[in-house]
């Protein structure tokens, strides 16, 4: 606090007033003292495990519809793919090829398997698997000739 003596004219008494002093300037709070914002923790695994598995199995993944011809001619369209690719691994196995060349090859046998796999459900996925080995394999020889 301050105190203010206020002279008057000569004659008059003096006068003591009392102002209240300026508030103190702001401290900001070290992080010490700063409280943490805690964010909610998520429900834990055992919690969701004890209210029961999912009732919707999982769908199967969407086939186009094929009419009987189209079916027929990619079902053709595959089997050459992979006769061809098939023809040209067996060529390429009895080069002696790089380690380049032998991952190409590892790659082409691996679409001719993905190929075999999907032709059961999804004909035109097979059919990609199959196009990507024949390519690549034809692709392969040419780089060997």
């Amino acid at each position: 606090m301050i105190a203010a003596v206020a002279l008057a004219a000569p004659g008059c008494s003096k006068k003591t007033t009392t102002v209240p002093s300026p508030p103190a300037p702001r401290r900001e709070a070290s992080r010490a003292e700063t409280p943490r914002r805690t964010r909610p923790k998520p429900a834990p695994a055992a919690e969701a495990a004890a209210e029961g598995p999912q009732q919707n199995p999982p769908s199967p993944p969407l086939v186009p519809v094929l009419s009987a011809k189209e079916r027929e001619e990619l079902s053709r369209s595959i089997d050459q793919a992979l006769e061809r690719a098939r023809r040209a691994a067996a060529d390429l196995h009895k080069h002696t090829l790089n380690a380049e060349q032998g991952q190409t090859l590892s790659r082409v046998e691996t679409f001719l398997r993905q190929a075999q796999e999907a032709r059961a459900t999804d004909l035109k996925a097979s059919w990609s698997f199959a196009e990507r080995a024949d390519l690549l394999s034809q692709e392969l020889l040419r780089s060997l000739r």
